[in-house]
């Protein structure tokens, strides 16, 4: 009996020291199987809570598993969400993850940022200067066409 109680006495000195290994420490990417994936604002399949079409063939960082329907996930440093229908989880960690893509800007007045693609004063947030480097571009959203017999294409930056 002093046996037992002397090793139950070791094991609560010593079991505090041991580290549990979990799987709270494993990253998932999933990959972007299809043109047209969307990252989503809010885990509602809806057009007004996309952010931008994600590049095909690349991968976004799974978060959480958010409901049935989508993942919390992250592209470059912004987190969103993706339909889980839409993406393949893989094993591993890709090597280059995602694009590096950046841009300039050479408008003498700036560039003005909306937060919806369409030109309203209640969507524009702000405006980026003449001959800002390094703007990192996301992905495109389809919208207002801004400039007449142009495209409908808006840049998430």
């Amino acid at each position: 009996m002093k046996k037992i109680i002397l090793l139950l006495i070791l094991l609560l000195i010593f079991l505090p020291n041991f580290e549990c290994v979990t799987n709270a420490n494993i990253t998932y990417y999933a990959k972007i199987k299809n043109e047209n994936v969307c990252m989503y604002s809010s885990p509602i399949g809806e057009s007004d809570y996309q952010l931008f079409v994600l590049p095909n063939s690349y991968f976004v960082e799974l978060l959480d598993d958010e409901n049935d329907d989508f993942y919390k996930a992250k592209f470059k440093d912004q987190i969103g969400y993706v339909k889980k229908n839409q993406v393949s989880v893989m094993s591993g960690v890709p090597v280059k993850p995602y694009p590096n893509q950046t841009f300039r800007i050479f408008c003498l007045e700036g560039l003005s940022i909306y937060s919806t693609p369409f030109t309203s004063s209640s969507a524009k947030i702000s405006t980026i200067p003449y001959l800002t480097d390094d703007v990192v571009f996301y992905g495109e959203l389809a919208g207002e066409q801004a400039i007449p017999d142009k495209t409908r294409t808006w840049y998430y930056c």
